[in-house]
């Protein structure tokens, strides 16, 4: 069986047992359906509705997804490349979608965020606060072509009236990367790409 890709065509709860997707090509009972960086196993699969069991099985965790969310189907042989020697699936993101404006919470491990809002979303991002270790990565990526903005009122570079707000690039592509220092989000100039703050 091939990898098959789809998305979500409605949000998800942390508890749902049965997610609804654009297309349920590949899907079938006993292969695996990764949402973001979860995976389950599916149990059924009505139309377009697909039953699962196991959620956050394989070093994942059960979470809410938004509508958009990327979703793919496979057998657990065609993920064999990806499996680490500890049985998990070699994953140190959590990847989360966002498809609304909104504000974004406040990671508890290394998240990739994927913005996939239909036209430009307004996020708002709080400072970590000094109960959050040093060293916690925070990728954000505009992936549809829009020109996504986040505010954050501590500001990206420690100033809140010159980089309170980050842009990104209509053209899509941008990501934004922070890492938590000292209570406040610093911003990795090196992996930070097609963003503007102002």
């Amino acid at each position: 069986m091939a990898i098959t890709r789809t998305t979500l065509s409605g949000s998800a709860s942390k508890d749902a047992d049965t997610f609804y997707v654009t297309s349920a090509t590949g899907a079938a009972a006993g292969t695996l359906m990764k949402v973001n960086n979860e995976y389950s196993t599916i149990v059924r699969v009505d139309g377009t509705a697909v039953r699962v069991r196991s959620r956050g099985q394989n070093g994942g965790r059960a979470i809410a997804h938004a509508q958009l969310s990327p979703v793919m189907f496979a057998l657990a042989a065609d993920l064999a490349p990806y499996i680490t020697e500890h049985g998990g699936l070699a994953s140190e993101l959590e990847e989360i979608t966002l498809s609304a404006d909104g504000a974004i919470a406040i990671p508890t491990r290394h998240t990739r965020i994927n913005i996939m809002k239909g036209s430009i979303a307004a996020l708002t991002l709080t400072a970590p606060g000094l109960t959050v270790l040093d060293g916690l990565e925070l990728q954000i990526h505009g992936v549809t072509l829009f020109a996504h903005t986040i505010t954050l009122t501590a500001g990206f570079y420690g100033n809140t009236t010159t980089s309170d707000v980050a842009t990104f690039a209509a053209g899509g592509g941008g990501c934004l990367s922070l890492e938590t220092k000292n209570g406040l989000w610093a911003v990795k100039g090196g992996a930070t790409i097609g963003v503007t703050f102002a």
